[in-house]
């Protein structure tokens, strides 16, 4: 196999596996919230490209009031934690991804950002500017002169009085 088929082999293997990770965590959201997954919230199929911005959206009005966030997903390899809490690296680019697109949706609704990001055989984590008010722990960042909390999705998905800030 040539050098640019084998990369365009691992590109759609990359694209799939987001995919998949997209899926896993609507179901994952839909479940914690008594939500059910293609009817109250769905995979943006076009992954942020169409109208609506980010990777999963709120459809019901229901939905829309439980869980108002605009939502961006990454599953990568190559990050790590050492380089989000030193301001380098992916995820900041992440983060101007998303903030991007909650400019887009907040013309529409009252939305809040929300990163949500993992790698293989990791923790899914969780990051937004909400008021994350509980017990567990959380890492703060400074970024954009906005405090991002983060923490683990199960943790953030079990604490239902998650108060979104616009």
């Amino acid at each position: 196999m040539n050098v640019s088929a084998e990369a365009s082999r691992r590109g759609r293997s990359n694209k799939n596996r987001g995919k998949a990770f997209e899926r896993k965590i609507g179901h994952e959201i839909c479940d914690a919230l008594g939500l059910e997954y293609g009817v109250d919230i769905a995979r943006d199929v076009l992954s942020g490209g169409g109208v609506w911005k980010g990777d999963l959206h709120p459809i019901t009005a229901k939905a829309q009031k439980i869980f108002p966030y605009v939502v961006e997903c990454k599953y990568h390899q190559d990050w790590t934690w050492n380089q989000f809490l030193g301001g380098k690296g992916k995820l900041y680019g992440w983060l101007d991804q998303l903030i991007e697109e909650y400019k887009s949706v907040k013309k529409h609704r009252k939305v809040t950002p929300l990163l949500i990001f993992s790698k293989p055989r990791d923790i899914t984590y969780v990051c937004s500017w909400c008021n994350m008010k509980s017990t567990y722990p959380q890492v703060l960042i400074r970024y954009n002169k906005d405090v991002w909390y983060c923490t683990e999705l199960s943790k953030f998905l079990a604490y239902k009085e998650v108060t979104p800030q616009n």
